[in-house]
């Protein structure tokens, strides 16, 4: 769908999209942000990351994403981490991904 679309139904200017691929024990995780009128490019990172915390690696690219944004956050950790179980994680993610 074309993000000009969604900026404007979504009444927003602002899109953050990206990708999640694993290979292993390894994650790659990219995510760009892109303004919706005009279709540029405001900011991309790839992230490449072991899987031994993936909690560490969500705070950091939401820490990174919300810099860009210029955002003010309480110094608190943004993310609550649900299970330090990783196995747990997997399957919340993939059943996340079928009920989507």
């Amino acid at each position: 769908m074309d993000l000009r679309t969604v900026g404007q139904q979504l009444n927003v200017r602002t899109v953050l999209e990206g990708s999640v691929r694993r290979s292993g024990d390894r994650l790659r995780i990219t995510a760009q942000l892109v303004n919706t009128e005009d279709g540029y490019h405001l900011w991309s990172e790839k992230y490449d990351r072991e899987m031994k915390d993936v909690f560490a690696v969500q705070e950091e690219i939401a820490n990174s994403i919300a810099q860009r944004l210029e955002l003010s956050l309480d110094s608190g950790r943004l993310f609550r981490a649900g299970t330090a179980s990783l196995e747990a994680f997997k399957f919340y993610t993939q059943g996340r991904a079928l009920f989507f």
